[in-house]
């Protein structure tokens, strides 16, 4: 079974490199449980229900990273249309990667992004992979992580039953 479950649809250009123009459904193979509604300053950008991830219609990435605008001319490394599915997949997950109730790591969003790389046909990607594997990628994760996070969770473990959200807690759901 293949990781994308639906057609990649998405624009380029604009204040970030890339915008999804449909919902992109991923089969993560992480063996996950439960539903998370996953937003940022109050709009959904995902849903994970077990291990099937949604990536909703407008999420906005920069692509393979490091990767930055100057003067509204994108620089970095390239992301071919073969990364974009991969890209997309891993810096929704690297963004939620904070919150207490998801129970995957930094080693899980990198092996999800190689094979996705693999499974579209990126040449490139075994180079991707150790990139964002490896020290640099680690390093920028941790440079980008830095503050507070405006990242929240909207599941049953995360929200009072009144809706609002329960900072601080640490909730592990799985072994």
């Amino acid at each position: 079974m293949r990781r994308i479950q639906s057609a990649l649809r998405y624009t380029e250009g604009g204040r970030y490199r890339f915008t999804l123009d449909a919902d992109l459904i991923v089969d993560l193979r992480l063996h996950l449980r439960g539903f998370h509604v996953l937003q940022d300053r109050g709009r959904t950008f995902a849903v994970l229900d077990d291990d099937q991830l949604t990536i909703r219609k407008g999420f906005a990435f920069d692509g393979c990273s490091p990767a930055f605008r100057i003067a509204g001319r994108w620089f970095g490394v390239p992301t071919p249309p073969s990364a974009v599915a991969a890209a997309a997949t891993h810096d929704c997950l690297r963004g939620y990667l904070r919150l207490p109730c998801l129970c995957y790591s930094i080693g899980d969003t990198d092996d999800v992004f190689h094979s996705i790389l693999e499974e579209q046909g990126c040449k490139l990607g075994d180079l991707y992979h150790a990139a964002v594997a490896g020290w640099p990628g680690r390093l920028y994760y941790r440079l980008t992580a830095l503050g507070p996070s405006s990242a929240r969770c909207r599941c049953h473990c995360c929200t009072s039953p009144s809706g609002l959200p329960l900072l601080g807690r640490q909730i592990k759901l799985h072994a």
